[in-house]
This record gives structure tokens, C-alpha cells and sequence, in this order.
């Protein structure tokens, strides 16, 4: 079965061409730019191998931070890629699987998925 991965990024257009970049890889995956339709879909996803999320979204949405502990409550085995400014880094370090600073590529995130993709299986 391909890895499910769900991307949540502020950059709609960067997580949609994120996740299509995945697909076309032969990885399973979908976007949100809505940390609470994330949350819900990941709440009611049957398979979430794999989280990719900025660290922090505008306004009061909640934080990638917030989603990887929420949906870990449910599915202690997710792994969790986090892309933002290197200052998030220290913020999310002891719940990320990897961390990916801004400025970085669609290829460079698919990259980072099927290496922690290969390690899990």
C-alpha cells in the first residue's frame, strides 16, 4: 500500500503542487491549506503515514505543531516533516521527524518523504 501523506501549508498553491509532486512519485497524498480541514481528514482518514506542515499559520488557526500532537494522540507512529523559518526550529524539534527550512522545493520535500517512507518499511 503507498504511504498516505497529508500536507498542510499557509501556501495553497505550494502544498496542492506538493502533493501532485507526490502522487506523480507513486505516494498516495493531499493537501490542505486549512489546518481544521486537515485536522478533520486526518481525524477520519482510514491510513496517515505522513505529516508535512509549516509550523505556524496565520491568525488563529491552529499550529503544525498543534496538528502533529492532536492526530499523535490517535496514531503514535505518524511521522511529522516540518518547513518553516529556522527560528521554528527549537519549537518543534522533540516532535519532528524532520525539519525542512523555508526556502525549499516541492522535490526537496518529496525527497524527505521517501527517505522517511524507506526507513518505516
Amino acid at each position: 500500500m503507498p504511504a498516505r501523506v497529508v500536507v498542510v501549508m499557509r501556501d495553497h498553491n505550494f502544498a496542492n503542487a506538493t502533493a501532485h509532486l507526490l502522487v506523480a512519485h507513486g505516494i498516495h497524498a493531499v493537501s490542505f491549506s486549512r489546518p481544521m480541514e486537515a485536522l478533520d481528514h486526518l481525524d477520519h482518514a482510514v491510513h496517515a503515514e505522513i505529516l508535512v506542515t509549516s509550523g505556524s499559520f496565520r491568525g488563529t488557526q491552529p499550529t503544525g505543531l498543534s496538528i502533529a500532537r492532536v492526530t499523535r494522540t490517535r496514531r503514535p507512529n505518524l511521522k511529522v516533516i516540518f518547513v518553516d523559518k529556522p527560528e521554528v526550529a527549537p519549537y518543534v524539534a522533540d516532535d519532528a521527524s524532520a525539519f525542512m527550512e523555508m526556502p525549499v522545493s516541492a522535490d526537496e520535500i518529496a525527497q524527505t518523504v521517501e527517505r522517511l517512507v524507506h526507513e518505516s518499511h
